[in-house]
């Protein structure tokens, strides 16, 4: 049976307006990611008109290429965040601690600032940073955020990668990954740190 006999325009209207909302928002957050050694998925997305928001996301289907049932919220805006970090697998925040480093040095583009350990007997920041990355993972993926999508000249895309550090690790948990061509910013992500990206730029 085609999708518009079983679906047919209009026919559920407390369907039909957070499905507009979705095609056609001015605020679009998106969250994707996948599972080492596992063929589940993380697939969701949140889309704002004014101060009313959706979230839809697909729960982890059989194989990586099917998902399972899909899911709709409406809600408000401002709750858009803590949605979409509850679609998210539940992980705790990363317990390395907030790092900044200088986004050349992480990639090793240029020498360190220093080949010695600070007072505290720690590495640079590029170095820690480079060390952390390294790291074995549980999952990854990323958000990006699409703003003011109804204005002439929309905002420029942003993007922030999401990493699981292995519980294996004494680095454990879920970090926050935001580059840019100065700074490399990793925070430990809770999931209300997760919420306050995605909303928050």
């Amino acid at each position: 049976m085609e999708i518009s006999s079983r679906y047919p325009r209009g026919a559920d209207p407390d369907l039909t307006g957070p499905l507009r909302i979705l095609a056609n928002p001015d605020l679009r957050i998106v969250c994707n990611g996948w599972f080492h050694n596992s063929h589940r998925r993380v697939r969701s997305q949140a889309a704002a008109v004014g101060d009313l928001g959706v979230v839809v996301f697909q729960k982890p289907g059989p194989t990586a290429d099917f998902g399972g049932d899909i899911k709709l919220v409406v809600t408000s805006r401002h709750q858009l965040g803590r949605h979409i970090a509850a679609t998210m697998p539940t992980v705790g925040a990363g317990t390395a601690g907030p790092m900044v480093g200088y986004t050349p040095r992480v990639r090793g583009d240029e020498p360190p600032s220093s080949w010695l350990r600070d007072d505290a007997g720690k590495r640079p920041p590029e170095e820690r940073i480079r060390m952390l990355l390294r790291l074995e993972r549980s999952a990854q993926g990323y958000l990006r955020i699409d703003r003011h999508l109804h204005d002439s000249l929309p905002y420029p895309q942003v993007f922030v990668t999401w990493l699981d550090v292995s519980d294996t690790s004494r680095a454990s948990g879920r970090y926050l990954e935001d580059v840019d061509d100065n700074d490399t910013v990793i925070t430990p992500a809770s999931a209300k740190v997760i919420g306050q990206a995605a909303v928050g730029r």
